[in-house]
């Protein structure tokens, strides 16, 4: 099963740790661009520390507590290296051997994330272990285990159609399928689309999905005919297909009885939590 967590989750495990974490000896946080940047700015607000990213640390760079622009001799500096995550350790090795190229030496790596697969000499400091295969809310739109994975259409890869203006079952539903703006932007091909849309749409559903260069290995959508709900149809579909690790869901009431009918942990885009 997929392990999540959430920006709020990571927020959370930070603030449960400060006192373990005021405890290093550092005068900048460092954050590994773009995710262990978030998590050390994150980090930075609640000590009320200064904070950069490793290239404009190496430029001389970093926002003071009172977000003003300082310059600073890096080679004096004791930094706290932060990644939001760490597995193969190969991103903080990367981080490190660049920093030393610059002379600097003082480094104290921390992860918010670790895994069961993380060598303890990769890491100096780790807040809370998440077992693979995982998912954070910041990765999941190039996230490699997608290939496990299913979504919803409406509301996830595109928006939901405006009710009555737009949802009239008819031509206006039909203009909708066919210049639906796109959402969230999914880059990496996933396994199944399951969506509540009707197998009379089918063809425009499919031609919109290649016209924004969505990638999937089957399209599975409701019968003309059922009578089931949106949210028992779509379980139901996940029962049947082989190897649902995670299933991406708009609606909050759908992903609480999807998750309950499959065992499969859902993400909801509306809430932003998983059920």
């Amino acid at each position: 099963m997929t392990s999540i967590r959430s920006i709020t989750d990571l927020n959370l495990v930070i603030a449960k740790n400060l006192d373990k974490i005021a405890k290093i000896d550092f005068e900048i946080i460092v954050g590994i661009p773009r995710s262990g940047l978030m998590a050390a700015t994150i980090i930075a607000t609640h000590l009320q520390r200064d904070v950069t990213d490793i290239h404009s640390f190496l430029a001389g760079r970093a926002f003071t507590k009172s977000n003003k622009l300082v310059d600073f001799d890096i080679s004096k500096c004791r930094i706290l290296l932060v990644d939001d995550s760490i597995n193969s350790g190969s991103s903080m090795n990367e981080a490190v051997s660049l920093l030393r190229e610059f002379n600097v030496t003082n480094i104290t790596r921390l992860a918010v994330y670790k895994s069961q697969k993380t060598k303890l000499q990769s890491i100096d400091v780790f807040l809370e272990e998440v077992r693979v295969p995982r998912a954070f809310q910041w990765n999941l739109w190039k996230h490699v285990e997608a290939r496990h994975w299913a979504t919803d259409l409406d509301g996830v890869l595109c928006r939901d159609p405006v009710w009555k203006k737009e949802n009239d079952k008819g031509p206006k539903l039909m203009e909708f399928y066919e210049t639906a703006d796109k959402k969230f932007p999914l880059v990496t091909k996933i396994n199944y689309i399951i969506t509540g849309r009707l197998e009379m749409h089918r063809l425009v559903t499919e031609q919109w999905l290649k016209s924004h260069n969505i990638l999937y290995n089957k399209l599975i959508m409701k019968s003309n005919d059922s009578t089931l709900s949106h949210a028992d149809y779509k379980a139901a579909a996940l029962n049947d297909a082989a190897d649902v690790r995670l299933y991406i869901e708009s609606d909050s009431a759908q992903a609480k009885i999807i998750a309950e009918k499959t065992s499969i942990p859902v993400w909801c885009t509306d809430s932003q939590r998983a059920y």
